[in-house]
């Protein structure tokens, strides 16, 4: 029991070791981008976690926020996932008559989520434009409850088109929150 402590410890050890190495070779590495942080309560604290390996859990605590400071003092920010998500339903009204999304921004790294709905019995046409989605070689084809996704900016960037009408879609993507 106490050789597989003994094993956890050395190996967060090990990883904060080697996140604490990770944290300097960034920061040399972008010496000639950014000057350095010079705030020397986070150069103390590196040296120190550096130093002792008594509370492996305050340690990687501390690891963390060293790196968060030193992101920071380079400049780099750092991403995080959006606290909400948005879904809406589309319909076409009329054969051959595209509509598209609505304008909302999708967050960097999202994807738009668009699903044929499971009712549809003929084919929705997913194009980037109003003509596109009017031609059939030029747009991606779903069929009843088929989805794809896309990596895109805007949800309104995206046309739709069906063979039948009062088909359409149902869309999600997850969203910046109020708060």
């Amino acid at each position: 029991m106490a050789e597989q402590k003994d094993r956890t410890k050395t190996g967060l050890l090990a990883g904060g070791g080697a996140a604490l190495g990770a944290a300097l070779a960034i920061m040399l590495a972008r010496k000639t981008e950014a000057a350095p942080p010079t705030d020397e309560a986070v150069i103390k604290l590196l040296e120190s976690i550096a130093e002792s390996g008594v509370s492996i859990d305050t340690d990687t605590t501390d690891i963390i926020e060293v790196l968060n400071r030193i992101a920071v003092a380079l400049g780099v920010t750092v991403l995080e996932n959006p606290s909400d998500i948005t879904s809406f339903r589309i319909l076409v009204s009329a054969v051959n008559t595209p509509v598209h999304l609505p304008d909302r921004e999708i967050p960097h790294g999202m994807e738009l989520v668009v699903k044929a709905l499971p009712t549809n019995r003929g084919l929705i046409y997913v194009a980037n434009s109003r003509p596109e989605a009017m031609n059939i070689n030029s747009c991606y084809q779903l069929l009843a409850n088929e989805a794809i996704e896309y990596t895109i900016k805007n949800c309104n960037t995206v046309w739709l088109n069906a063979t039948r009408a009062g088909e359409g879609v149902c869309c999600t993507v997850e969203q910046k929150g109020a708060g």
